[in-house]
């Protein structure tokens, strides 16, 4: 089609209008003549299109295509078969086409031109006829849809000049890859629909993909393999000449096993520079900036051999050098400190890091410290130094980087020491008297583990901070299944001082009202004992607490492991540290059920007993069907309606315990379920303790008939003393042979 909307069969489209009941017609033609149609959506030229048909304020989305079968169909989303959005929608598309033709008839083309170009078009047989004639009958609807689609698939390629995947797509052949990229198949435009076919089939089943088995008459792929041949070969030939072409200058003649290449850092005041010594040279050098990406080159392709510790070395660095373009770490960049402290920090580098001079920097094994030298009078100043152990100033510091331990790196060495802070490693610090003699100045002081000065010690006074964890239960929001423990850490003194702990720091919050005595006069320097909140970091640490939906409240999710996870935490809490448990939580504070334990047995075959648990707990305020529950859990915690985690702990004395081994029980496996015991096993003397004086008689009756019935002498044949209770054993096994048992 030279126009988008010249139809394809349109007195099929104008019998399809007839199709409509006379409402439908009215409404439509109403609906087309008010303007209610919509732009066209084209689809596919002459075939496919969508509109919408705007009605009553409401959009109706409307598919009008042709099938070569059906002829022309509708679609509407108002969801009836026909209706009079269709038909005002037909209208329209007919109008377009009429516009259509028009424009084609009025066109600067002379006749004779347009004749000549029409009868060029397609010289040979169409695919329909030509798989009509290889079959011997016209194709069957399947049949003709696949034609026609291949048909369209032509026709876009004849407008575009290629292929594409979203083309073998329609055709029902999936190749893969993008949709919209082109396929490259053929060396030139196929001249007519059949050529174009046999290079979509080869494609196809060179790329493993099946044609339908009706095309195969028609598909001999002789007509455009030597021409595929001769192209393809072209293509090789024109891939290798590029490929060789690009090899780089030196690829030939790059010697193998030249030797090892070393690197090391060299340390200056405001940067490290990275040095190497190829192979055959003596001696380091810096690294040019033009240098480095071709090292990097190299490195890849496998071209540099470096020693073991370089190549550990240049791993760490080569990022931050690829992005950098030169082989220089600069102090006072934040990436480049980061990945020097990667460096100093591994142990097998250390020799890789060297002064000015080519000498290796020292790892002193004692950290650094702050020294501190007093103020005379309020007007003076505090001097405060980071010296070595034994006091001597350590002299400039090129850069602190910090973490554990924060690493300072000197002309001479790199030394681990205190925290970095806001003083100035490598020069005194002065810091007026006035400042240090208050409360932040003192716990500064504390912090850097320095003794107070004389004029500051006798004027302090410490206050105790107590630490208090509230936990409540909790739902995450409104009719959720789910439950949170929800945590609540304060820290606070009689003073009013008072901070919560947000799971990662304390922080400071103002109190409103309350005791705040203060200073008892103008000197005094209050500073809060923190000793406690100290130990609230391990002392969570195990719960891994989320932080909750409101500030200054942390989290755990009620699972089943729950209560034991939260009871053994219980166990570790310090007792300076207080814990208050709100609601159910609260029974984690009571004492597990002790339960005393004694025996019930039941005939239920002859000689056979079923018998079962009996307790006696000592909490009056369970019912029956809550013991039974404790029971069943068999030491595990049960969480009781209104009444919290409660779980059973059997009174057995060692004695009890043994006596409950010899009748092959466990305390830690008794449950209210019965276990069938024998009657020779119940009159063992470990039951007396357990059992009802009659039962122990009814039993020891039973066990000596049993003895008497079944008492063979032991077989000669058994070369061995049996002692007396190997024999009763014999004995009841004799029973049970007897007996079938």
């Amino acid at each position: 089609m030279e126009n988008g909307f010249e139809l394809l069969d349109p007195s099929n489209a104008r019998a399809f209008l007839k199709r409509f009941s006379a409402e439908d017609k009215r409404s439509g033609n109403f609906c087309y003549q008010r303007g209610c149609v919509g732009d066209f959506h084209v689809d596919e030229p002459g075939v496919a299109y969508r509109t919408a048909v705007v009605e009553a304020d409401e959009n109706f989305d409307v598919r009008l295509s042709y099938d070569a079968v059906e002829g022309w169909q509708g679609d509407c989303s108002c969801e009836l078969d026909r209706c009079q959005h269709q038909y005002a929608a037909m209208r329209a598309l007919l109008a377009e086409h009429g516009t259509a033709v028009v424009r084609n008839l009025s066109s600067s083309k002379p006749a004779a031109v347009q004749s000549a170009a029409a009868s060029s078009r397609e010289v040979e047989p169409g695919l329909a006829r030509r798989l009509t004639s290889a079959l011997g009958r016209m194709p069957n609807a399947l049949e003709s849809k696949f034609i026609k689609r291949v048909e369209n698939a032509y026709t876009r390629s004849r407008q575009t000049g290629n292929i594409t995947n979203w083309d073998f797509e329609e055709m029902g052949l999936r190749l893969g890859g993008y949709g919209w990229d082109a396929v490259k198949i053929w060396p030139a435009a196929p001249a007519n629909e059949h050529e174009f076919w046999l290079y979509v089939a080869l494609a196809a089943q060179e790329r493993n993909v099946a044609i339908p088995e009706f095309m195969l008459p028609i598909t001999d792929f002789k007509p455009i393999e030597e021409r595929l041949k001769r192209w393809r070969r072209a293509l090789e030939i024109e891939k290798w000449e590029k490929n060789l072409t690009q090899l780089p200058a030196d690829a030939t003649s790059t010697p193998s096993g030249r030797g090892e290449t070393d690197l090391r850092l060299m340390v200056y005041p405001m940067s490290a520079n990275l040095q190497w010594r190829r192979p055959g040279h003596e001696l380091f050098e810096d690294i040019k900036q033009s240098q480095v990406h071709q090292i990097a080159q190299d490195e890849t392709r496998g071209w540099i051999q470096f020693k073991s510790e370089a190549a550990l070395l240049w791993h760490l660095l080569s990022p931050s050098f690829f992005y950098s373009g030169n082989a220089t770490l600069l102090f006072h960049h934040p990436d480049a400190r980061t990945t020097f402290g990667r460096v100093l920090r591994t142990p097998v580098l250390e020799d890789r890091l060297v002064n000015r001079q080519g000498q290796v920097l020292k790892r002193p094994p004692d950290p650094l410290r702050w020294s501190i030298a007093d103020a005379e009078n309020e007007n003076d100043d505090y001097r405060l130094t980071l010296v070595t152990p034994e006091g001597q100033p350590i002299g400039e510091v090129y850069c602190a980087l910090p973490g554990k331990p924060t690493l300072y790196v000197t002309e001479e060495a790199v030394y681990s020491g205190p925290t970095e802070t806001v003083l100035e490693p490598g020069r005194e610090n002065r810091i007026p008297a006035p400042a240090i003699e208050r409360a932040a100045g003192v716990s500064f002081l504390q912090a850097l583990g320095l003794p107070l000065p004389a004029r500051v010690s006798n004027r302090v006074r410490k206050v105790p901070t107590s630490v208090v964890v509230q936990c409540e239960l909790r739902a995450p929001y409104s009719n959720s299944r789910n439950e949170d423990c929800i945590f609540k850490v304060t820290a606070e003194s009689a003073e009013g001082y008072k901070e919560y702990w947000n799971g990662g720091t304390w922080q400071r919050v103002s109190v409103v009202g309350g005791p705040r005595k203060g200073a008892k006069d103008k000197d005094e320097i209050i500073i809060h004992d923190r000793s406690q909140m100290a130990l609230v970091p391990s002392l969570l640490a195990p719960l891994d607490l989320k932080r909750g939906l409101v500030a200054h409240e942390l989290q755990l999710r009620v699972t089943r492991r729950f209560p034991e996870i939260f009871s053994e935490w219980l166990k570790s809490v310090p007792p300076e540290i207080s814990v208050q448990l709100q609601g159910e939580l609260a029974s984690f504070m009571e004492q597990d059920v002790a339960g005393k334990v004694s025996l019930n047995v039941t005939e239920t075959e002859i000689d056979w007993f079923d018998l079962r648990v009996v307790l006696d707990v000592s909490d009056t305020t369970l019912t029956q069907p809550e013991i039974k529950l404790l029971l069943k859990a068999r030491g595990s915690f049960v969480r009781l309606a209104g009444k919290g985690w409660r779980r059973l702990q059997y009174d057995l004395s060692e004695e009890e315990n043994d006596r409950l081994a010899r009748l092959g029980l466990s305390a830690s496996e008794l449950s209210d379920e019965p276990q069938k015991l024998h009657a020779l096993q119940l009159a063992d003397e470990a039951a007396r303790k357990f059992l009802p004086e009659k039962q122990v008689e009814q039993i020891r009756r039973r066990a000596s008939e049993i003895k008497a019935r079944v008492a063979p002498p032991v077989p000669e044949n058994v070369k061995a003393d049996l002692r007396p209770y190997q024999v009763e054993g014999f004995h009841f096994l004799a029973y049970l042979s007897e007996n079938r048992f």
